[in-house]
C-alpha cells in the first residue's frame, strides 16, 4: 500500500479560468446589447431604404468636382451599408448616414442626411470627404 499524500488544490486553483472566460463572456454580452439596441434596428432600416443611398449617389454623380475626382461612382451593395454608419431618429423621420463609395479613380465617404417625407427622402445635406488630397466635396447642403 502507497502512503502517497495527495495535495488537493483549492476550488480558486481548480477553476479559475473557467470564472475568467465566464466573467469576459458576461461582459462582452452587456457590452454588445447595451451598445447596439438601436443600431441593430437602424441598420435593419438601412436595408430597407436603398432608394436612400441610390438617390444620394445618383445626386453625388451629377457634380463635376465628383466626376473629376472619382470619375463616376459605383452603386453600393449591402456590405457597403453594414461597414457604414447609420443613425435613425426615434420616430424614423431622419436619417444621417456615413458610408464608403467608390469610383473608377478614387473612394472617399459619403456623409449623408436626410428628412422623410410622404414622397421619399429629402437630402438635407451631401458631402463627400476625400482622404488624398483632403478634401470635402459638398454635393448639396440645405439651411
Amino acid at each position: 500500500m502507497d502512503n502517497e499524500i495527495l495535495i488537493e488544490k483549492s476550488w480558486w486553483q481548480r477553476y479559475w479560468k473557467w470564472i475568467m472566460i465566464g466573467g469576459l463572456a458576461m461582459i462582452f454580452a452587456v457590452a454588445l446589447f447595451s451598445a447596439t439596441d438601436n443600431q441593430i434596428g437602424d441598420f435593419a432600416k438601412a436595408y430597407a431604404d436603398m432608394p436612400l443611398y441610390e438617390n444620394a449617389i445618383a445626386e453625388a454623380n451629377t457634380n463635376e468636382r465628383v466626376a473629376e475626382v472619382f470619375g463616376r461612382l459605383q452603386p453600393i451593395d449591402k456590405m457597403t451599408i453594414a461597414e457604414g454608419n447609420i443613425n435613425y431618429s426615434e420616430d424614423g423621420k431622419s436619417v444621417s448616414s456615413t458610408i464608403t463609395v467608390k469610383g473608377e479613380k478614387a473612394k472617399a465617404k459619403m456623409d449623408i442626411e436626410a428628412n422623410r417625407t410622404e414622397a421619399g427622402w429629402e437630402y438635407t445635406g451631401i458631402n463627400i470627404r476625400v482622404k488624398d488630397p483632403n478634401e470635402e466635396i459638398v454635393i448639396l447642403k440645405k439651411q
